[in-house]
């Protein structure tokens, strides 16, 4: 299966195998799946011209898309990917009207913030 799976990887200090994130698709590799990383913070930092999340959000939405057009997954796993946008998510299903997304996450539910955010 092919999946691309959005969410924070740490490559800006270092690529730290002991994350989450890093686990969960080293493990849906050595199932056999075809998982393509896409780091939305790392993503809208390098197309922000400075270097801030805030001002490339826009950029890394549309990178998104594009990496979904190109790659045609089965399955779009998010985690922690607060910049992909439910509108994005929207468009993600009209383009690939076949695609699986899922959430997942280990944030504790009790703290309004999580709660929103999910």
């Amino acid at each position: 299966m092919k999946i691309v799976s959005v969410g924070h990887s740490q490559r800006k200090f270092g690529n730290i195998a002991n994350l989450f994130p890093k686990k969960l698709n080293y493990g849906l590799v050595r199932l056999g799946h075809h998982v393509y990383e896409f780091d939305d913070r790392e993503t809208a930092r390098g197309e922000s011209l400075f270097k801030s999340s805030f001002g490339g959000t826009k950029k890394a939405n549309r990178r998104f898309l594009e990496v979904c057009r190109n790659f045609h997954p089965q399955l779009v796993f998010l985690g922690h990917a607060e910049i992909i946008s439910n509108q994005t998510i929207e468009q993600c299903r009209i383009l690939l009207p076949d695609v699986k997304i899922a959430h997942w996450t280990v944030d504790a539910f009790y703290r309004p913030k999580n709660y929103r955010r999910f």
